[in-house]
């Protein structure tokens, strides 16, 4: 036991943090940049760990460096054991306004532009040593990055009740609702007029025009509802084209009401709820994955429930 304790002691976490940021960054002068050291401090560290392990991580060339395949192998079996102890310090420090850090935001660019913006600006004023990083992608992307703890939060819309299915899927994810999420149909007053329709369709009527097609949970449910005879013109834009496309009256879609109030700055689209149709719920939900939550990232999350909630 005595030698096994011994064993452990000798470990250098230093040296394997300097490892990593020279592995993910490919550069001597990056890799000092990322960890606010000198260059000679990235040589020393990698030669004593080279020496230690008695095998070479990395080749060297005019442009940075590659790692051999020792190095491949290294990485990917210390890399999670690295987040994770960095994790734990975070966690157990002091949490306040001169607090730093990074905050990853996973979320769809509408409900960026148009919900949160606001309170991300507000959240910057008041910690303005974190940095938020925001990707903008679809759930399905943001979940794996969010399971691969490569993002912190994501922020997206959900259909209610079907958050447990989900969580089937990703059990050790936390999600917590922020607000429900009205959804209207969408069309051009062009459209609408071509095709002898009134700016308050019937759902039968509006079924009869060309829709945007797109792959999700949402839209999937949404169409059902209108029928199984319905006619796709295009499919899976982002929703900033989507929106465009109505706008310029090549099919239907759906949006959610803030989107669209704040997106048609025309006031050629027209916001269309038929009478007796009946949406189904929508929710905003922040998720996160609850193995490794930081405190800059669960203050994130505490001040966007103030926020919903005011």
């Amino acid at each position: 036991m005595l030698e096994y304790l011994m064993e452990i002691s000798t470990v250098n976490y230093n040296r394997y943090k300097v490892f990593v940021a020279l592995y993910e960054t490919g550069s001597m002068i990056k890799a000092a940049e990322k960890l606010a050291c000198t260059q000679p401090t990235i040589t020393y560290n990698i030669r004593d760990l080279e020496t230690e392990l008695g095998v070479t991580l990395f080749h060297c060339h005019p442009r940075g460096v590659d790692p051999t395949e020792d190095g491949k192998i290294l990485y990917e079996k210390i890399k999670h054991a690295l987040t994770i102890i960095a994790e734990a310090e975070e966690s157990v420090k002091t949490f306040n306004e001169k607090s730093g850090g990074t905050i990853r935001l996973g979320c769809p660019s509408y409900i960026c532009s148009t919900m949160i913006l606001d309170f991300i600006i507000d959240f910057n004023n008041k910690y303005p040593n974190i940095q938020i990083e925001l990707y903008n992608m679809l759930k399905k992307d943001l979940n794996e990055m969010l399971h691969n703890r490569k993002i912190d939060i994501v922020l997206d819309a959900w259909v209610e009740n079907t958050i447990n299915e989900d969580k089937k899927e990703h059990p050790n994810f936390s999600y917590e609702t922020l607000c429900a999420l009205p959804y209207s149909f969408i069309a051009s007053k062009e459209l609408l007029k071509n095709n002898k329709l009134s700016e308050t369709p019937t759902a039968k009527e509006l079924s009869s025009l060309p829709f945007i097609k797109s792959d999700n949970r949402l839209s999937r449910q949404l169409f059902s509802l209108l029928g199984d005879k319905l006619k796709f013109a295009y499919a899976y834009p982002l929703s900033d084209t989507t929106f465009r496309m109505v706008e310029k009256g090549l099919a239907a879609s759906f949006a959610c009401d803030n989107y669209i109030d704040s997106t048609n700055v025309l006031n050629n689209i027209v916001k269309i709820k038929p009478e007796g149709f009946d949406f189904p719920k929508y929710e905003l939900v922040v998720v996160y994955n609850s193995d490794h939550m930081s405190k800059a990232g669960r203050a994130f999350s505490k001040a966007l429930h103030t926020f919903f909630l005011s």
